[in-house]
């Protein structure tokens, strides 16, 4: 329930409060010294599956009928962030430094409707998006100073990266 709680921290943007929480629940459980058997289930139990939504929620990452977010909760100029979805995985970078922000595949393949990716500080207006290299011209693009979102005709799939700079 704790890292649960946690992983809410972190979507209401409450970082360092998620931060806090989930290292006291990693402390007790080394301290314990049963890390890997845990009595929540009665014993020979792993670590709860409620600490993996900390790590999507990092990244701010939502999905709804392949209409894809990232609107990341952790503080910084440069980041990179694992994500998971459930026919893909890969990382979120954005560099504020040069207003880029970009998806990349390392398994599987993205299928999107849409894509929008919300961060302070980063003047999207005139934002290029790229597809696996290819630069976008059949979506609406609909950028600002902080998001930027692109609506593909149809669905696309992304097998490499996509990158808005």
């Amino acid at each position: 329930v704790e890292l649960a709680f946690s992983s809410f921290l972190m979507y209401m943007g409450m970082y360092y409060e998620a931060v806090e929480i989930a290292s006291n629940v990693d402390d007790r459980f080394k301290k314990s010294g049963m890390y890997w058997d845990h009595f929540e289930c009665g014993g020979h139990y792993c670590r709860p599956l409620s600490g993996w939504a900390i790590v999507i929620a990092a990244a701010g990452y939502s999905v709804v009928c392949n209409e894809h977010a990232f609107k990341p909760n952790v503080p910084g100029e440069r980041i990179k962030l694992y994500v998971t979805g459930s026919d893909f995985t890969g990382t979120y970078t954005h560099d504020k430094f040069n207003n880029k922000a970009s998806f990349e595949v390392l398994s599987g393949a993205m299928t999107a409707k849409s894509l929008k990716v919300e961060v302070e500080d980063i003047d999207f207006t005139n934002v290029g998006v790229y597809v696996d290299g290819n630069k976008v011209e059949n979506a609406t693009i609909d950028a600002a100073d902080g998001y930027v979102k692109v609506v593909f005709n149809g669905e696309v799939k992304i097998n490499d990266k996509i990158e808005f700079c």
